[in-house]
């Protein structure tokens, strides 16, 4: 976080206070809890750590990785660039950053997947790849089941048409990611207490959540990941099956879930 972003010491400011007034008044001893000039301090003190934690918001509201909402639509205007409807705030920061590079022209492979993505704005997600000099390969991800649609497609070839955009150099060749199906098969060794069932739908939730964020272009799947997400609160252990090893996918490839089954260790862990 940046230096202007400061933690907010709450117990320090209100001791500071209250030292503050006693210094004022030094006849002043009934520091009490229920004495009320105490209790005034103590107002004080919270109105001061209410200033500060605005000053951050404000400071977090004009800083890319940070800023939300309207604050991040009007960052975004400095590089005339607009949400598309429904764009979320993290797939609007993606496109604002990919649109710097995306001054050169469709050249640097940042200024490819920006183009993409701004063509196709229902797009999930996409990646471009240099399969030999002077071709390049752009896969595009849908955001529904992971194939993108014609109209979708045909919105990122017409773009790359452009002889303002792509190089004169570069054939682009524009194709759907190839998706890449997941089967996940764990067995799940719970703590005396928690209720299975409800373990057993936490678990899966988060799983779920977990293969959603690895819906990306070339994005690979690592067993760690999907043990991290089945630990949820309550699971002493998890016995994975499969996938028996990392998922290692290609630049043009997409993770994709497969069947999910999650079980529970008929015996629990003492």
């Amino acid at each position: 976080m940046p230096d202007i972003v400061e933690t907010v010491p709450a117990a320090a400011i209100r001791k500071a206070i209250i030292a503050d007034f006693v210094a004022r008044y030094p006849a002043f001893t009934a520091l009490v809890e229920a004495e009320p000039v105490i209790k005034l301090c103590e107002a004080v003190a919270l109105r001061e750590v209410k200033l500060r934690e605005r000053v951050n918001a404000a400071a977090r509201a004009v800083m890319f990785p940070t800023a939300t909402g309207a604050d991040l639509d009007n960052l975004a205007a400095l590089y005339n660039v607009a949400r598309k409807e429904g764009e979320t705030d993290a797939a609007f920061r993606q496109r604002i950053h990919l649109h710097i590079e995306a001054f050169a022209s469709a050249g640097p492979q940042g200024a490819y997947i920006y183009h993409a993505l701004d063509a196709a704005p229902t797009l999930l997600d996409a990646n471009a790849v240099r399969t030999a000099p002077g071709y390049v390969t752009v896969a595009l991800l849908g955001a529904a089941d992971g194939v993108p649609n014609a109209e979708e497609i045909a919105a990122v070839q017409t773009r790359f048409l452009d002889r303002d955009i792509r190089p004169l150099t570069d054939v682009v060749n524009v194709v759907a990611a190839t998706l890449v199906p997941v089967k996940v098969t764990a067995e799940l060794v719970l703590r005396p207490g928690p209720d299975a069932a409800l373990l057993l739908a936490e678990a899966t939730n988060a799983l779920t959540d977990e293969l959603n964020l690895r819906k990306k272009v070339g994005r690979n799947l690592s067993r760690s990941s999907v043990f991290r997400a089945l630990q949820v609160e309550g699971v002493e252990r998890v016995v994975l099956a499969e996938p028996a090893s990392d998922v290692i996918i290609d630049e043009t490839e997409a993770v994709r879930a497969g069947a999910i089954t999650l079980t529970v260790a008929a015996e629990r862990d003492e």
